[in-house]
């Protein structure tokens, strides 16, 4: 009877590794996507807790606006057209 020189084969041996490596790399993915999504959500709860300077933003041209308004107005001061800076309606 031959002695057995290795407990496993060699292709058994790499395919535990390379099953190994894979779940290491599934696992690295997770905790970025985890850590993303947490990022995600305090992004998302530092928009929504964001205070007003005053409660109506004043443009150079004279027209008031809510701040809420303000913010909402993509394409700037609905008399003057000039963009709004977000440093001039929150703090």
């Amino acid at each position: 009877m031959p002695r057995q020189k290795k407990l496993f084969k060699e292709e058994e041996i790499k395919e535990k590794e390379l099953k190994r490596q894979q779940k290491v790399l599934a696992d690295a993915r997770d905790k970025r996507s985890r850590e993303r999504e947490i990022e995600r959500e305090t992004e998302k709860q530092r928009k929504l807790n964001r205070k007003p300077k005053n409660e109506f933003y004043q443009c150079e041209c004279g027209i008031r606006l809510h701040w809420r308004v303000a913010y909402g107005r993509k394409s700037g001061c609905p008399q003057c057209h000039k963009p709004i800076p977000l440093s001039e309606i929150f703090e």
